[in-house]
């Protein structure tokens, strides 16, 4: 009876070593919910419904009508102004930080060592329906998409500035 009684229980944690090892979690992310703190004017009618209203690309930005420049299916999936925690003129492969350019779809240095790594949508926190690589794909040389190998210049974020 001690036997079967141990063999039972063994496994029993047999079964938990492999429920527990069977969960795994790969991400990047952002702060959805509760709100980040950098959301706090997304209740003002210039950004309500994912509005951006000065006719440019912003990241929070989910339809054409909101005045975005990509196809509506290539932002789509903005987090609002949480999006906006990141420090100027920071790209993957440069030894610094500009400090003077916001997004860009460019490499920010002469000679980038790096290439962006994450190009699987599924990956992505935002601009998730632009093909890498493609016209869409705006934040390819942004540090999301190759991390580590971007500069830091405050590891909390600037919100949009620089030191």
């Amino acid at each position: 009876f001690f036997f079967a009684s141990m063999a039972r229980s063994l496994w029993h944690v047999l079964a938990l070593l492999l429920l527990a090892a069977s969960v795994a979690v790969s991400g990047h992310g952002m702060l959805v919910h509760p709100p980040s703190r950098n959301a706090v004017d997304r209740h003002l009618p210039l950004f309500a419904n994912g509005k951006w209203p000065w006719g440019s690309d912003g990241c929070n930005c989910a339809d054409n009508a909101g005045g975005c420049a990509a196809a509506a299916s290539a932002r789509a999936a903005g987090g609002g102004q949480a999006c906006l925690w990141f420090s100027q003129g920071c790209t993957i492969g440069c030894p610094a930080c500009t400090g003077l350019h916001g997004h860009t779809n460019t490499s920010l240095c002469k000679s980038p060592t790096a290439k962006p790594t994450l190009n699987d949508p599924r990956l992505r926190t935002m601009n998730v329906h632009a093909a890498a690589g493609s016209p869409d794909d705006v934040y390819r040389y942004n540090p999301w998409r190759a991390p580590g190998t971007a500069p830091v210049a405050d590891a909390c974020g600037m919100a949009g500035g620089s030191p």
